[in-house]
């Protein structure tokens, strides 16, 4: 479940530093309007790999139940970094994916 927890967190972050205000934190600039579609994309994609892992490791029913109890835990950890520590949140989030395929 730990490759889950990750895609989850890269998704969501991604989702979220396509909003303006949270990609002004770490970039310190808006977002274009070329780049927030993409990273919307890219989070889409993402939680979708999530749900696909967990899915893979769980069976279908008990993965879905299991995908939507870790997505408020991602959640959790992006609430608290981001404001803190927008590179560290950034960072966390550009190598999150990464470990989830190793760990694969």
């Amino acid at each position: 479940m730990v490759p889950t927890a990750l895609f989850a967190y890269s998704g969501l972050a991604a989702v979220c530093l396509a909003m303006n205000r949270h990609h002004r934190q770490l970039w310190h600039r808006p977002a274009t309007a070329r780049r927030s579609w993409l990273l919307r994309l890219v989070g889409a994609c993402l939680l979708v790999a999530s749900l696909l892992a967990s899915t893979a490791v769980a069976g279908v029913p008990r993965g879905v139940v299991a995908w939507f109890g870790i997505l408020p835990l991602a959640t959790l950890t992006l609430i608290v970094l981001l404001p803190f520590s927008p590179r560290t949140a950034g960072i966390l989030a550009l190598l999150a994916p990464l470990a989830a395929l190793l760990l694969l």
